[in-house]
């Protein structure tokens, strides 16, 4: 299987504005607040993930949009499998200044990844962040979501 043509190599990666611009031609989106229980674990993921590493930012210094998928036509692909294992339908966390984010659809999750891209830069070093993004692509085509 040829991966690397579904690469999508930038110049930079796309921040989160502009995944949730991408996000929003694609499902129906209801902005939500972060649940507070969730809150300490967040800004413990994020503040020890690799996207942080080049920053330092301590965990106060997170910023969070939340975003939940409603019970819409347009989002069943991604809220059905969860209904199913009777979770909660489909949310989204986006961490403004790092670029991280959470999804409870695996599908939606890998596709937000590969949409991010990959920059030039890491891709011809094919270091770690180009192991991880090339797991993600693989999954997506191997449907292990």
């Amino acid at each position: 299987m040829d991966i690397i043509s579904h690469f999508k190599i930038r110049d930079r990666v796309k921040n989160w504005e502009e995944l949730l611009t991408w996000l929003r031609l694609r499902v129906d989106l209801v902005e939500t607040s972060l649940v507070p229980s969730n809150e300490e674990r967040l800004r413990k993921n994020v503040f020890h993930s690799y996207l942080n590493e080049p920053y330092g930012l301590s965990p106060e210094d997170f910023v969070f949009s939340c975003y939940q998928l409603p019970d819409t036509p347009r989002n069943a692909e991604y809220n059905k499998p969860l209904l199913a294992a009777n979770l909660p339908l489909a949310h989204i966390t986006f961490e403004h200044r790092t670029g991280y984010f959470e999804c409870s659809s695996s599908k939606l999750f890998l596709e937000l990844d590969i949409e991010r891209g990959i920059t030039r830069e890491d891709f011809e070093a094919r270091a770690l962040l180009f192991k991880i993004y090339s797991t993600s692509v693989k999954q997506y085509l191997a449907h292990e979501y």
